[in-house]
């Protein structure tokens, strides 16, 4: 069929050429050409009776004849690669029909930093890692785990570690424990008790790395104790029970090392020296000699000698100012010779005198501070007399304290806000006047740095609560309004607890004029007349109040810089009452209760000359 197709062109083209000239030459025919590839081209072919890379194959393209007709084709396939050594790329290379027959190679991660690996030294810890062929590559290379490498994973790869003391090279640089000094501490005996080195173990070593261990070198450890003055055994303490025999020429003892010298021997103790004296009291007279015993257990207890010594207060007549002998002949001819005794000529008294002072050595003649004189009495000095010792600190322009400060500051106020709270029962009629009289009598002079309230309580009026009838201002005022109050027939209870919780308390119930500003400050001073036991509407009891009056919270106390007030000072209160349980409300030092009983207006201002001195309140014209 495929020749008849051949023909068939063959004669269309000839039927389709121009008849030629009967005349001409008629050239011979051209061969027929069919190509079905281009010469010298290729292609891959398949060996299919071979293995692996070998049946890759390989066609050219050649010249070829089919009888007449000039043809293309492809060669025989043959084979391009030739059998070798498998390596890891996926395919077969020695054509047995396996892949990648290859073994795994020593590997190690990308950047790996490494001096010695065990292969080649073995106290390395370092291991090269195995690297496997999977699927055409290489497996990655990692690095072991903390565990290092297990039955499970022993194909990864262990680096260099920290170098440690056991005789392997851990950090791979082909020397075994080589520790640098700065990795090795200072090391010896250290207390278990303190955890510190205590005593001679001060003296500590260094540590090495011997043979894989950890050695102390170079320290002073623990020893016996001796009596040197140190800590030989450690443990904080010097020479600690350390006995030895010692004797004397009083016996034979043990004595006790302390701080590196023996002491305290026991053995008999000697009284004294052989051939040591005293001074010992001749009779009747004067002073002589008396020796130690030979072997120094005591002294002789003869008095040798006479010798006259200046007077001293010891029932003995020191200087043998009298005839003793003739004393004992005569007696009446030389005087009574025991008034001689203790005496001094020189005295108003006849008698030995001294100076005296009894107070703290650095207040005497400091202030109001002075010694005084004392005489001797049959061996005895009296009593100190005249002399002025350091007293409480009152506002008079003294030194009281003996502490070179008049007028402490610390102790007085210069200025002074006052508060006065009055009892307006029926039963305070007549002190109620008195008070205001009081007033009036020791208010002329008064310094204007004093100011002073009134607040009343005990009346008709909202069950006897307190009222504030002049708020803080010019004492004249204050005694205005002391002389305009009345008192109430038939009042109510008397709330004095309630009263004072609110003049204390810094919530300012009254809205008082406390003096509060850094440049004009004050402290205040609170006074309570009242003829009844203390009482409240609101059950107020005296630990309510304690908190306010044990710690003065008020403006006056708690600005900075009121230098007369120290923090955490109690109220300066006083209490002018009759009744019970008035002094529960007393914290405060010094006497702050005083008896309204039979006080009139002379008793009540001897009490507000009191409270007025110890607060540094005084008239001008005293």
């Amino acid at each position: 069929m495929k020749y008849c197709k051949y023909i068939f062109i063959l004669l269309f083209f000839l039927s389709c050429s121009e008849k030629a000239p009967s005349q001409a030459i008629q050239e011979p025919p051209v061969p027929i050409q069919i190509y079905t590839c281009e010469i010298e081209s290729t292609r891959n072919c398949t060996i299919e009776e071979n293995e692996g890379v070998c049946q890759w194959g390989i066609q050219l393209c050649i010249y070829g004849w089919d009888e007449d007709i000039r043809t293309t084709e492809w060669s025989s396939c043959v084979q391009e690669l030739q059998i070798s050594d498998d390596i890891c790329d996926g395919l077969d290379n020695d054509c047995d029909g396996d892949i990648d027959e290859v073994k795994p190679i020593e590997c190690e991660p990308e950047d790996a930093f490494v001096g010695v690996y065990n292969h080649e030294d073995h106290n390395s810890l370092c291991y090269m890692g195995l690297s496997y062929c999977e699927e055409g590559a290489w497996s990655m290379c990692y690095e072991c785990g903390p565990e290092g490498r297990t039955e499970e994973d022993p194909n990864c790869w262990i680096g260099p570690q920290d170098e440690i003391c056991d005789t392997v090279d851990n950090n791979c640089n082909g020397v075994v424990d080589d520790l640098d000094e700065f990795e090795l501490e200072e090391c010896g005996y250290i207390n278990e008790e303190t955890g510190e080195y205590l005593g001679q173990c001060r003296y500590t070593g260094h540590e090495y790395c011997i043979n894989g261990d950890i050695i102390c070198l170079d320290y002073i450890g623990p020893q016996n104790e001796t009596c040197d003055g140190l800590d030989n055994n450690c443990n904080g303490e010097t020479d600690e029970d350390i006995y030895r025999p010692c004797a004397s020429n009083c016996g034979a003892g043990v004595e006790e090392c302390v701080e590196g010298f023996w002491i305290n021997c026991t053995a008999g103790s000697c009284e004294c020296e052989p051939g040591e004296t005293r001074l010992c009291p001749q009779e009747p007279c004067g002073w002589g000699l008396e020796e130690c015993l030979h072997d120094g257990t005591g002294w002789s207890g003869e008095c040798f000698g006479r010798d006259v010594r200046e007077e001293i207060c010891n029932a003995h007549d020191d200087n043998c100012s009298c005839d003793w002998e003739q004393y004992a002949i005569d007696p009446e001819s030389v005087g009574y010779c025991y008034e001689e005794i203790d005496e001094d000529e020189d005295t108003d008294s006849g008698l030995l005198e001294d100076v005296c002072y009894e107070g703290p050595p650095a207040t005497e003649n400091v202030g109001e501070c002075h010694g005084g004189w004392k005489y001797c009495l049959i061996g005895t000095w009296s009593a100190c007399n005249d002399q002025q010792l350091p007293d409480t600190e009152y506002c008079d322009g003294l030194d009281n304290d003996c502490d070179g400060i008049a007028d402490n500051e610390e102790e007085t106020n210069s200025a002074t806000d006052l508060v006065v709270l009055i009892d307006l029962s029926a039963s305070m009629l007549n002190d109620r006047a008195d008070i205001a009289q009081a007033f009036e009598d020791y208010s002329t002079g008064l310094s204007d740095n004093l100011r002073c309230a009134l607040i009343t309580f005990g009346g008709q009026w909202h069950r006897g609560a307190g009222e504030l009838q002049y708020n803080l201002g010019p004492v004249s005022g204050c005694v205005d309004a002391l002389w305009e109050i009345t008192v109430d027939e038939g009042g109510y209870i008397e709330p004095s607890y309630d009263v004072i919780y609110d003049v204390i308390h810094p919530d300012n119930v009254y809205n008082l004029n406390w003096r509060s500003d850094v440049d004009d400050f004050a402290t205040p001073v609170v006074i309570v007349f009242s003829d009844e036991t203390p009482q409240s509407n609101v059950g107020h009891v005296v630990s309510s109040l304690e908190p306010f009056l044990t710690n003065c919270q008020l403006p006056g106390c708690q600005n900075p810089p009121n230098i007369f007030w120290n923090a955490g000072d109690p109220v300066e209160i006083y209490f002018i009452v009759h009744g019970h349980r008035w002094s529960d409300l007393v914290f405060a030092s010094g006497e702050r209760l005083f008896s309204l009983i039979n006080a009139r207006v002379d008793g009540i201002n001897i009490v507000l000359e009191d409270i007025f001195e110890r607060t540094c309140i005084y008239s001008e014209e005293e």
